[in-house]
């Protein structure tokens, strides 16, 4: 059932009003409910739409300096009224009231605690003091002192800083969610990916998406452990996610047949608009036994590049295929731009739709509890309302 339909709730509202109520309505009054729908159905409508196409992707980039920022206080101006009691009149007469006879003084002092951030290519974030302990460490420098030059009362407060050095083994990674249009995910074409079933979900185990933890950090290497790959592939992802407008995960499937990583496209809904999805599966032994490599790209030379090179070898060559897949994307990475799917038509749901409708109803009835409960009426005095009414019962009966 179309949304739209409920632009006919109003009409037979505002018609059943004038035919029963018409000495306690006006005719403006009955414009009410059909303008309120209009422009409440078609909120309904983009709010249901925008709930359904909203994703998430997540955006790499790297921290550039991390900072102490010493505590301090500041003068406020304020002034604190001293109170005096005032007496005029005598005996019964006498009264008394406070009056303002002075003030304490004239500011007050404002504490500023002390914490920790890091300046990234995708904004700040304040960290933890350990964090910031790390970073010191990670980046192998003493802090520099920077004067503020603050405008203090007692404790001026200064800063402390370090900075990265624009070397890979010393970058510090950050990831952010980053909310935008998905509209194939919903869509009733062919962009969708059929969903799959718990059975698939125990047969082949997909991966979800990683979280992000510790503020910033995300994982980009799911089902095998090596920490100098990862480190690799976090430095492809924070140097060109932004320029390159990509970001790269790698999925290692331990004995599990190729359909797994068909099983996690589909999952995935083949990923974000920014993502290139590496799926590798091995055997027992380690060995590689088959690659699947998917993303909306529209490059399929750089999916196709990388399978084929993971495939050529049966040695499993993880730290190899990383500096592959930079090259690629360097090479010829173009993402793929969503506003092609602009012409994809989503609609509400049937729940979404049927909440409308009962929203509408309700809407609509409170509404017309109110023009007929309201001071404004009709002047026609020959009106006879119990007359008209027992018109409308008779025709009720008719259709019995």
């Amino acid at each position: 059932m179309t949304v739209y339909a409920a632009f006919l709730i109003p009409f037979v509202i505002s018609a059943f009003l004038y035919f029963i109520f018409r000495h306690k309505i006006t005719l403006w009054e009955i414009a009410i409910p059909i303008v309120v729908t209009i422009l409440f159905v078609l909120f309904a409508k983009w709010l249901s739409i925008n709930s359904l196409t909203s994703d998430t992707e997540y955006l790499g980039g790297y921290v550039e300096d991390a900072r102490y920022y010493e505590d301090w206080n500041e003068e406020v101006s304020c002034r604190h009224p001293i109170y005096c009691e005032e007496c005029s009149g005598e005996g019964k007469d006498r009264s008394c009231h406070d009056v303002v006879c002075g003030y304490e003084h004239s500011y007050d002092v404002d504490y500023h605690s002390e914490y920790w951030m890091v300046s990234t290519t995708l904004g700040t974030f304040i960290i933890p003091e350990r964090r910031y302990d790390e970073l010191v460490r990670k980046f192998e420098m003493e802090p520099v002192f920077k004067e503020l030059n603050r405008d203090y009362h007692n404790n001026d407060g200064d800063l402390y800083y370090v900075t990265w050095n624009d070397t890979d083994d010393k970058l510090e990674p950050v990831a952010v969610e980053h909310t935008y249009e998905n509209r194939p995910q919903v869509s009733s074409g062919v962009y969708r990916y059929q969903e799959i079933d718990s059975f698939d979900i125990a047969t082949y185990k997909p991966f979800d998406y990683p979280l992000i933890h510790n503020t910033y950090h995300q994982q980009v290497i799911l089902g095998y452990a090596d920490p100098i790959a990862e480190q690799m592939l976090q430095v492809v992802n924070s140097r060109l996610g932004r320029d390159k407008q990509v970001r790269v995960y790698f999925l290692v499937f331990n004995d599990q047949p190729r359909e797994a990583g068909q099983i996690q496209q589909r999952y995935w809904q083949n990923g974000n608009k920014n993502e290139l999805i590496v799926c590798i599966g091995l055997d027992r032994e380690k060995k590689i036994k088959w690659s699947h490599v998917f993303s909306w790209t529209e490059q399929e030379e750089v999916k196709i590049n990388i399978k084929n090179h993971i495939e050529s070898n049966a040695e499993f060559k993880l730290r190899e295929y990383v500096d592959v897949v930079h090259k690629e994307i360097n090479d010829h990475w173009i993402r793929k731009e969503f506003h092609d799917f602009d012409y994809l038509q989503i609609y509400p749901t049937s729940t979404q739709t049927l909440w409308i409708f009962i929203l509408t109803i309700l809407i609509n009835g409170g509404i017309a509890v109110w023009i007929v409960l309201n001071e404004f009426e009709d002047d026609d005095s020959n009106y006879d309302q119990n007359k008209h009414f027992s018109k409308f019962l008779k025709k009720i009966r008719k259709f019995k």
